[in-house]
């Protein structure tokens, strides 16, 4: 979640979390839960994958983010992930940032996803995604900001050990200053089923000027849990030189 936008007046804080508590009361009606995907890079690339029918995922990430001004900031964003069938994903989660003034609330989001195609029985996986994104003041913005994306995911498993996943998509700012652009997106990863898992991926999302590389870890650890790790640098973006992130997942 690294948004930016020229200078407007102060609006009137978002209102965070309201699909996070809708999507917790479907959570408690599920009968059984197996494990989160997983299969995302740590800076968001999408991989075509579900996760099943009624099953449910826990997440949480840590951010150490450093700005064009070479200020540090910590990003903390719990996540609730639910499969309404074995090919339909939705997700919400809450972001909080502490910019040197404590804790604060820094937004919402939440994402529907859709696996068109899957592998082995069709050459490549493909999937649709839209996500609504809110971020507030305390994100670094002079007031808050909405955005609206959509994405296209393909995929490929190439052998038994080696993913290629790329993303095409369109995002729009619906407030405070309206816009749109499209963004690109391409991650690989080997081997996929180890208990390690390494991998890069690239992100350029023009609306935001936001161009991000770097290293992308996975870790399957027990109890069906899993530990995601990524460095990503950002030289030419507008808002961060550096991203680290941590993402710890659990099932229910």
């Amino acid at each position: 979640m690294t948004r930016a936008c020229p200078h407007l007046p102060r609006a009137r804080p978002a209102r965070a979390g309201g699909s996070i508590v809708v999507l917790a009361a479907l959570a408690l009606l599920a009968p059984r839960a197996a494990r989160a995907t997983g299969d995302d890079f740590t800076q968001e690339t999408l991989v075509a994958r579900g996760i099943g029918a009624r099953e449910i995922g826990l997440e949480t990430a840590a951010d150490l983010r450093v700005d064009r001004d070479y200020r540090v900031q910590g990003w903390f964003t719990p996540e609730l992930e639910l499969g309404i069938t074995s090919a339909w994903v939705v997700e919400g989660a809450a972001a909080f940032v502490n910019r040197g003034r404590g804790l604060e609330s820094g937004g919402w989001k939440a994402e529907s996803r859709y696996v068109l195609l899957e592998q082995p029985r069709w050459p490549v996986a493909v999937a649709a995604a839209v996500e609504y994104e809110e971020e507030t003041t305390a994100a670094k913005h002079p007031s808050v900001e909405q955005m609206v994306a959509y994405r296209a995911v393909a995929s490929r498993l190439f052998g038994s050990d080696v993913l290629a996943t790329f993303n095409w998509g369109w995002d729009r700012r619906l407030i405070p200053v309206s816009g749109s652009a499209g963004m690109f997106a391409a991650g690989v990863r080997w081997p996929e089923h180890g208990a390690v898992c390494w991998g890069a991926e690239y992100l350029d999302e023009r609306l935001e000027r936001r161009k991000l590389y770097g290293p992308d870890l996975r870790i399957r650890l027990p109890n069906q849990m899993r530990l995601r790790l990524g460095a990503s640098f950002g030289p030419g973006s507008q808002v961060y030189r550096f991203i680290g992130r941590a993402i710890l997942e659990a099932d229910l």
